[in-house]
């Protein structure tokens, strides 16, 4: 992967994870905002980095810029390292799952302590999922189904 493409997907990680742990809207959509930024860049963000033209990309902000220059000259976050510390590294993988996104994650962490696709699956099959606010049986069957899928 290239650069702009490995740090696009960071910061739409390091989003999902604000996301699930329900931290301010704003910042969240701001990251997903500078991961899609990233992602569609024309040229190599390392370039700007090196010419201290990165303040220039409009949407990416003092925060944004340092994440992004570390991650350039070190290969890694601190910020994205002690964010993702900050659950359970097993909810991560749930978000390959069809049918789940961070806010439903968040909400079957919080509501029923579901931290991984084991307890997901076993959640969904003894019937503990309903009467959650907000997933109703359409959707619990979107996330059985999301589930089976990625076991093949």
């Amino acid at each position: 992967m290239s650069l702009n493409t490995d740090l696009a997907q960071l910061f739409t990680t390091m989003a999902d994870i604000m996301d699930i742990k329900g931290e301010n809207t704003f910042k969240v959509l701001a990251f997903r905002k500078v991961g899609r930024i990233l992602g569609d860049l024309q040229f190599d963000v390392r370039e700007c980095v090196e010419n201290k033209t990165l303040c220039e990309i409009e949407g990416i902000g003092p925060s944004s810029q340092r994440i992004i220059e570390e991650y350039v000259a070190t290969g890694r976050s601190g910020d994205a390292e002690s964010l993702a510390q900050s659950v359970p590294a097993t909810l991560l993988p749930l978000l390959l799952v069809e049918g789940l996104g961070p806010k439903t994650i968040s909400l079957l962490w919080k509501e029923r302590d579901i931290k991984s696709a084991e307890e997901l699956a076993v959640a969904l099959e003894n019937g503990s999922l309903v009467g959650i606010k907000g997933i109703g049986e359409k959707k619990l069957a979107g996330i059985k189904q999301g589930l089976a899928n990625r076991a093949k």
